[in-house]
């Protein structure tokens, strides 16, 4: 059998002692850039009400204006009821405060008798009444500065978010580079480090010395140069692992604003070069920007632990659920609607597993490729927990209710009468999108799916 430090590595990092649990992101570098972007978009924000603020202000001087017109106006039509100039005027001013129906005619104030007299100067009175209980439903007791006030509320609402020196996006993307903070982090913390570097320190010598005796005892020994090669290979090893300079010290954060700007945060993550991309959304959310951060810092997190431990970009797959249930025939940029998929749909791979699929009968499109790709498999169950987690916020479920809404979202049964007192309208359908794909094409990865889910939601 042919021995490596890399398979030694691959074969540590993949234990219970290590992997166990859902791959947690660095919280210092979640914290430090989840600061970062949300000062950056509140600056942005600032500048943007700064600048709407003439605006507002040429806005209240003209709604100002129309709102004393329309006060002279039915003031004027007040006095005299029965004027028909009066109350042409009064109907003109009365759009300000919403459609003011069909113009009376001119003929109602024309030869007019006592009676007719008495019962037009009721409907005026009436009609007078109802433009300024209209007036107040329109404007209220808001000022003549209303939409100056209304922008500088939205500046005192931005105030708290503002970071000292954090200057505003200009033009359509920003970009800046962090440091690698492992402070907090289970896999940074020096007695896990140790742990890992002590177990990997002592296989590669197993290494080192089983090839060694290897080459004593073959008819045919290893040759020189592969001893050597081998020799280097782990002298290198435990010198990274003893100074614990692992050659990857920053990443760059990318603030994209020329993607598709929709409602909520997205982002990907790239080892080539170490960029973190968060395309930014028509309104920011704190809590929607943080997911996303944290999300693709657990891709960062798998790439960092690899080359942590390897020194290389190597194929080494990390962060990943265990092989036996692992499902590589689903990537998601198998995804017909996926923007690479014209890349990759003559691969040989995506031939058969759409040829297989075809064969089952369903469509590839309306598979769920994301979910079901390995790499996104602790990132999309840490989202589910997330959410699960603000879903429980606010809602008083004893022990049990809990445990029925763990089986709704995880694709459990719950009974019609559980469904109700949850408060849950589509009861009978998996809650969970992830893992209702999970269930139906990766019955494995369900399983453990759900194991670890438990675990952290309860």
């Amino acid at each position: 059998m042919r021995y490596s430090a890399r398979r030694v590595a691959t074969r540590f990092i993949e234990r219970r002692d290590l992997m166990a649990g859902i791959l947690e992101a660095p919280p210092a570098m979640v914290k430090d850039i989840h600061e970062w972007v949300q000062g950056v978009m509140a600056a942005t924000s600032m500048e943007r009400e700064k600048a709407n603020l003439s605006g507002a202000r040429e806005s209240d001087k003209q709604s100002a204006a129309s709102q004393r017109k329309f006060h002279e106006a039915v003031a004027a039509w007040e006095a005299a009821p029965t004027s028909w100039k009066a109350y042409v005027s009064a109907y003109d001013a009365s759009w300000l405060v919403g459609h003011p129906g069909n113009r009376w005619s001119v003929r109602d104030f024309q030869k007019m008798t006592p009676e007719k007299l008495a019962v037009l100067d009721e409907r005026s009175r009436v009609r007078i009444k109802h433009l300024r209980d209209q007036f107040k439903i329109f404007y209220g007791g808001s000022s003549e500065t209303a939409s100056v006030d209304r922008v500088k509320a939205k500046m005192d609402a931005i105030k708290p978010f503002l970071v000292s020196g954090v200057k505003p996006m200009v033009g359509n993307e920003m970009s800046k580079v962090f440091d690698i903070d492992t402070t907090g982090w289970r896999y940074g913390q020096k007695e896990m480090l140790d742990r890992m570097h002590k177990r990997v320190r002592s296989q590669a010598q197993d290494l080192l010395n089983r090839m060694q005796d290897a080459h004593k005892n073959r008819t045919e020994p290893l040759s020189d140069e592969i001893l050597e090669m081998a020799k280097e290979y782990t002298d290198d090893l435990k010198k990274k692992i003893e100074t614990g300079d692992s050659g990857w010290r920053t990443i760059k954060v990318v603030l994209d604003g020329t993607g598709r700007r929709g409602k909520r945060f997205s982002g990907f993550w790239s080892h080539l070069p170490p960029e973190l991309h968060i395309v930014l959304p028509e309104n920011w959310d704190s809590g929607d920007l943080q997911r996303t951060i944290r999300h693709e810092l657990q891709h960062f997190a798998q790439d960092y632990i690899k080359y942590m431990v390897d020194g290389t970009w190597s194929k080494l797959e990390m962060g990943f659920p265990s092989k036996s249930i692992r499902t590589p025939e689903y990537k998601q940029h198998y995804d017909p609607a996926s923007r690479s998929f014209s890349k990759h749909k003559d691969e040989p791979n995506v031939r058969a597993i759409f040829r297989r699929l075809q064969q089952q009968g369903i469509d590839p499109r309306r598979l769920d490729w994301y979910s079901l790709d390995d790499v996104e498999f602790y990132t999309k169950l840490a989202d589910d927990v997330e959410w699960f987690r603000d879903f429980l916020k606010g809602r008083d479920f004893d022990d049990k209710m809990t445990r029925a809404a763990v089986r709704w979202y995880v694709g459990g049964k719950i009974s019609r009468e559980e469904g109700e007192a949850l408060g849950i309208a589509n009861w009978g359908n998996i809650g969970s999108k992830f893992f209702k794909a999970l269930k139906s094409r990766a019955p494995g990865k369900w399983r453990k799916a759900v194991g670890e889910f438990v675990k952290a939601v309860t």
